[in-house]
């Protein structure tokens, strides 16, 4: 019997090894990261498809002080984050068959990225060290002194004003800047990034293809010059979001997601303000016939502007029967233009003196519109005709009299010629009388 038995459990030691082990459907992934992050998430994908869009997935912070998350089985690419952009680990293997622990460890300096050890099955791998990149993309950043987000409709920004302190992102490292902005549901922006405060191709960002819609958590390529183009983004719910743009990569790119942080700006009829007040100003403007669609555009010293539209805006003029157009404006504007023609001509920029009504000349001469404080006569510049072309020498005039006058009348033409021709006679006669008497004296 006890033969029997040994041989049954020979038997069913062989049958164990020629089963194999069945594969986990899940593995456990455990973080260690530095004391300053308030939350952990979990970033992974296979094959270049996310598992989940960034952040990725929070993990639960145990007692020890390790946080976790179970995952499928399968996926090797990792990123440990803050739940933001920044911080972050660097990017990271595991084999994707065995828990993992992760162990953050040391800044890069890029202002943006953490090195990490990805320890499994007893061993400690050692992600590689990420240095900032040199732009291979051709940016030289030594000339970026800042960058802004510009355009239209971005609340509590200016409308298409680099200049706008408004729109200036944050400095977050060398070619890596961001910034947070609060939106309201159904806000719809067109946007670009631009540097040095200015409309300057070296650091003008933006799309290859104009309206380019962005993806929250996606990072979007850019290009750099004067073909960018403008990305186009809809807020589907009130919240901030941040921007933030990386120009050290191989390509320029910006990301924008949900954020907590606190916004830079907040939700406001965009590039508008509306004096609490109510008092107005009214602005009346004498232009030329050709001028059709007469608006004013108006800004304060902040750049923000009068109207709640892009140029050439939505302040359209009224023409009245004294031929000035008109249009009430809120006190507060101290700049102003007129355009027309769908903003095809306009004045120069006039600078008014607050709380007074304001007549501009831009009928005499439209490039240089004058601005009054009282209503003056002005009306249409006279032309005068050029003086008629006199009649050459040898054709009569054409007042000459009618047949059978005692008198006829000779025109100023015709005493030059004839005072010309006898001035011609007396001074040759003057020059024979002289060679004559030299003559003589010289016999």
């Amino acid at each position: 019997m006890k033969r029997i038995l040994a041989i049954l459990c020979v038997i069913a030691c062989l049958c164990g090894l020629c089963v194999p082990a069945l594969a986990a459907d899940t593995i456990t992934v455990s973080v260690k990261a530095p004391d300053g992050w308030a939350e952990v998430y979990l970033y992974v994908w296979e094959n270049e498809n996310a598992y989940e869009t960034w952040p990725g997935t929070a993990m639960t912070k145990g007692s020890d002080g390790w946080w976790t998350l179970e995952i499928p089985a399968g996926y090797t690419n990792v990123i440990a984050n803050n739940g933001n952009e920044m911080p972050q680990t660097v990017d990271l293997k595991m084999n994707g068959t065995s828990d993992a622990s992760i162990t953050v460890t040391t800044d890069t300096g890029d202002g943006k990225h953490f090195n990490a050890d990805v320890a499994q099955d007893g061993s400690s791998t050692p992600s590689t060290p990420n240095t900032p990149d040199t732009p291979s993309a051709g940016i030289d950043l030594s000339g970026l002194n800042s960058l802004a987000l510009v355009g239209s409709s971005i609340p509590g920004v200016g409308a298409w004003a680099p200049e706008d302190p408004a729109g200036d992102m944050t400095k977050a490292s060398n070619g890596v800047y961001t910034k947070v902005i609060a939106v309201t549901a159904g806000t719809s922006m067109q946007l670009k990034i631009a540097g040095n405060d200015a409309w300057d191709d070296n650091y003008n960002f933006g799309p290859a293809e104009d309206g380019t819609p962005i993806v929250l958590g996606t990072k979007m390529e850019m290009i750099n010059g004067a073909g960018a183009q403008n990305f186009a983004l809809t807020a589907e719910k009130d919240c901030n979001l941040k921007f933030t743009v990386d120009l050290t990569g191989d390509v320029p790119t910006v990301l924008v997601e949900e954020t907590t942080e606190e916004a830079d700006t907040v939700p406001s009829d965009p590039g508008t303000t509306t004096p609490d007040s109510g008092e107005t100003i009214t602005v009346y403007a004498k232009v030329p016939e050709s001028w059709t669609d007469v608006r004013l555009w108006a800004w304060d010293d902040a750049k923000h502007n009068a109207s709640a539209e892009d140029w050439p805006g939505n302040i359209y003029m009224t023409l009245g029967d004294n031929g000035w157009y008109s249009v009430e404006l809120p006190l507060g504007y101290t700049n102003i233009l007129i355009n027309a023609n769908g903003g095809g001509s306009q004045t120069a920029d006039l600078v008014i003196e607050a709380g007074k009504d304001v007549w501009v000349d831009a009928l005499t001469d439209s490039a240089n519109a004058v601005v009054y404080y009282e209503e003056v006569e002005i009306t249409v510049p006279v032309v005068t005709d050029p003086p008629a072309t006199q009649p050459s020498s040898g054709q009569s005039s054409t007042n000459t009299t009618e047949p059978g006058d005692k008198d006829e009348q000779k025109t100023p033409t015709d005493n030059t010629v004839l005072f010309s021709v006898i001035g011609s006679v007396i001074v040759i006669a003057i020059a024979a009388v002289v060679y004559i008497i030299l003559m003589k004296k010289q016999g």
